[in-house]
């Protein structure tokens, strides 16, 4: 206001220099405010507005041209002035938030930065940042770890360096190495135990998690490692000392079996004489005394017996023996055994079975037995009026399992809540007092919880104090699978079979295998051609006409899918040439890369006798057959030990049904199979000790097919798990399970001998 007053006032009306030095004077002065005043766009407009308009005014009321032309001007540079001050302002505005933002993103960064910096310096675990197998970081924990004086000392060296030349069990570093880097590159981070290497040659174990990261467009693995050296000292001890438990336990059961079978004799002797002593004319009081011993003595005997399971079952000599048996006979037994024994104590005894319990199963039928015994001895001991029912009844069932639930309910005294934790404790009872009124050492239950644990059950109870206790236990039961007339009737008469015309070419490296997929394909007539590898396969289909093809999908050089792939560029003929896929692997995304690949359909080893002969009037015959779908689904597998699902050492039903019941072919198919699952194992075990993995996993992978082919599910089952432990880098689990195979091969043999031998 004062510089526009003061030119209003001084502003020389006859002089045009000295009016156009004071306007150039004065609008600089406003224009410089520009620069000054910008950041505060009101103040600028105001300063503008007030320190112009009275010079402008001042040419307005001169009434020359010169005053006309210089208001104009002076009027449009105050309107270019004001709109420019905006755009000033906003820009400058923008670019002083930018600068504001920048650096409050880089003091974040920075603060980032010193705090990580911080946590990878102060880090109790070390970490190293590992690229192209040499050391690029390391902080101070992996320093000290490793033996070194200083990062610059460990950077550069080679990872190599830093692990002996093998892990665990043998097997070389340099293998591990590769599978840990094949599972990186699937999921980019892997968590795992290694053997590493400190500088002056200490080997020590670590737990180390590996992630893959890229810094500068290059890919370097950052490995966080914790020393676990006194972690397993402290596990080694537990175990040391656990071993040390367990040989006390056995030195213990031991004494207790040998106490026990050395006071059996002459119990025997007491109770056999005393039997025959009661016999003979005796008074009633000698009479008397004489049941008082026998009573006595056999009360002895059963403790002993008990005592001994106890022992066996301690020492894990107690093994369960399968039988076929009935278990609607066994209830019925029970019952015929017992009644006289609770007329003379006037309770009732009711056994009740349903009649779906009426056929055969496969189990240990005396320890069944012996467990019923025990609980109803209990409820005997405990019941002085009233009496006791037995129930049995399936709960659940499969086509190969039953589960049984067994219940004993008697009305005698109850069970306290507070001694209901003790109910099932060795040389325990729920009286043990001096004065207690009902006798006994406390092993029944004991024994019963623990046979029905080696049967892979469950037992509970409920119990009212003064109303009675009701015992419930579980067991899952084989169903005994036997062939009916109707069955073998089906396939004996073979001449009703249609017969196919048509010739196969089976693919497949492993001989065994071969010779099955071809005593199976000439039961309907088909005429056979085999050979053991892709290039092989694609050389005869050049030079051959064949109907239909047989491929194995995991073949060595070049695997089935490939070779269909090269098979679909030859000929028109070959362009549409059935081929179906023989895998061992019945997952989804092995069946959607048999179609990909160009295959018609597939079939999971063991082949399906029915589903072939499908498969062949579908793609031989174009008959109007359903379409194979999918391969079979899995059955739901329940565990009978920890380790391996419930499956058959030999399965000879499903074996004589996928043969077409042609026992010459099966009989055939034993005789070249079994020596070369022997073969296997043996190939199995000498490729291990050399820590020849993947040699091991491919044989692994032959084992299982040749089993599955003889219908030896167990074997199958093992060789499978060896197999995938072993390409999932489980080492460790790969070598107790092949410990398992010569254990496992045995006890097939001797079930397909003890099988065929009746055949």
């Amino acid at each position: 206001m004062v510089w526009g007053g003061a030119g209003y006032v001084l502003f020389p009306e006859d002089s045009a220099i000295h009016q156009s030095f004071l306007t150039i004077t004065i609008v600089g002065i406003a224009t410089a405010a520009v620069g000054t005043l910008t950041p505060y766009l009101a103040a600028l407009n105001s300063f503008i507005l007030i320190t112009i308009p009275p010079i402008l005014f001042k040419y307005v009321t001169m009434e020359n041209s010169i005053g006309q032309l210089m208001s104009f001007a002076l009027a449009i540079y105050t309107s270019v002035l004001l709109i420019g001050s905006r755009r000033f302002h906003d820009y400058l505005s923008e670019n002083t938030i930018l600068r504001i933002v920048a650096r409050q993103r880089e003091m974040l960064i920075q603060e980032n930065e010193k705090r990580y910096r911080l946590l990878y310096e102060k880090s109790e675990d070390a970490m190293l940042l590992v690229s192209n197998y040499q050391v690029t970081m390391a902080n101070l924990a992996a320093i000290n770890m490793l033996g070194y004086e200083s990062e610059n000392e460990i950077i550069g060296t080679s990872t190599w360096d830093h692990m002996p030349l093998s892990q665990k069990n043998g097997v070389s570093s340099e293998y591990k190495v590769k599978l840990i880097k094949h599972d990186l590159k699937m999921s980019g981070f892997g968590r795992f135990e290694w053997i590493c290497k400190r500088k002056d040659g200490e080997i020590f174990p670590v737990e180390m998690a590996v992630t893959l990261v890229t810094l500068n467009n290059q890919q370097s693995l950052f490995c966080v490692i914790r020393d676990i050296s006194r972690t397993k000292k402290i596990q080694h001890q537990l175990i040391k000392a656990q071993r040390k438990a367990d040989a006390a336990n056995k030195a213990k059961s031991d004494f207790l079996a040998n106490i026990s079978h050395e006071i059996r004799t002459p119990m025997h002797a007491v109770i056999g004489l005393t039997k025959v002593l009661l016999l003979n004319p005796l008074s009633k009081t000698q009479f008397e005394r004489g049941k008082s011993i026998k009573s006595n003595a056999e009360l002895t005997l059963s403790i002993l017996n008990d005592i001994l399971d106890l022992s066996k079952i301690e020492a894990g000599k107690l093994e369960l023996r399968k039988q076929n048996f009935n278990l609607k006979s066994l209830m019925d037994s029970l019952g015929d055994s017992l009644h006289s024994r609770f007329n003379a104590k006037k309770l009732f005894l009711n056994i009740n079975s349903s009649e779906e319990i009426n056929h055969s199963f496969l189990g240990d039928y005396n320890r069944i037995r012996q467990v019923l015994n025990n609980l109803i001895d209990n409820a005997y001991k405990y019941t002085d009026s009233g009496g006791i029912t037995v129930n049995c009844n399936i709960i659940e069932l499969d086509e190969f399992y039953s589960n049984i639930q067994f219940e004993v309910i008697d009305t005698g005294i109850g069970i306290n809540k507070q001694d209901t934790n003790k109910l099932f404790l060795r040389f325990s009872q729920v009286d043990d007092s001096n004065t207690k009124k009902y006798k006994g050492v406390g092993l029944g239950l004991s024994i019963c919880k623990q046979l029905i644990n080696l049967m892979d059950g469950e037992i509970s109870f409920t119990s009212e104090p003064g109303k009675g206790t009701d015992f419930k236990f579980n067991i899952k039961l084989e169903n005994a699978q036997t062939i009916s007339d109707e069955d073998s009737r089906e396939f004996l008469s073979l001449e009703s079979i249609e017969k196919i015309n048509a010739r196969a070419l089976v693919v497949d490296d492993i001989e065994t295998n071969q010779y099955v997929t071809k005593e199976m394909l000439e039961i309907f007539g088909v005429e056979v051609v085999t050979v053991g590898s892709g290039s092989k396969a694609i050389e005869k289909l050049q030079n051959e006409d064949f109907d239909i093809v047989f491929m194995d999908c995991q073949m060595p050089d070049m695997d089935g899918f490939e070779t269909t792939k090269r098979i679909r560029t030859l000929s028109e003929h070959q362009k549409h040439i059935p081929i179906i896929a023989l895998t061992a692997n019945a997952l989804s995304e092995t069946s959607d890369q048999c179609i990909r690949s160009g295959m018609n359909d597939y079939m999971s080893k063991p082949i399906n006798f029915e589903l072939l002969q499908k498969v062949l009037h579908q793609y031989v015959n174009n008959q109007d057959t359903n379409k194979l779908t999918s391969l079979p689904k899995p059955n739901k597998l329940s565990l009978i030990t920890n380790k391996y699902p419930i499956k058959k050492y030999f399965n000879f039903s499903t074996l004589y049904k996928r043969l077409g019941g042609n026992l010459d072919v099966i009989h055939k198919i034993i005789n070249q199979i079994k020596y070369s699952m022997k073969s296997h194992i043996q190939d199995i075990s000498d490729s291990f000790a050399r820590s020849e993995i993947s040699n091991v996993i491919k044989i692994s992978h032959k084992l299982k097919g040749s089993a599955a082919n003889l219908s030896c599910e167990n074997l199958s089952e093992l060789a499978h798990r060896i197999e995938t432990s072993l390409k999932d880098g489980n080492i460790d689990d790969a070598s107790e399970m092949i410990k398992d195979l010569y254990p496992c091969y045995d006890n097939t043999i001797s079930q397909i001998e003890k099988i065929m031998s009746s055949k």
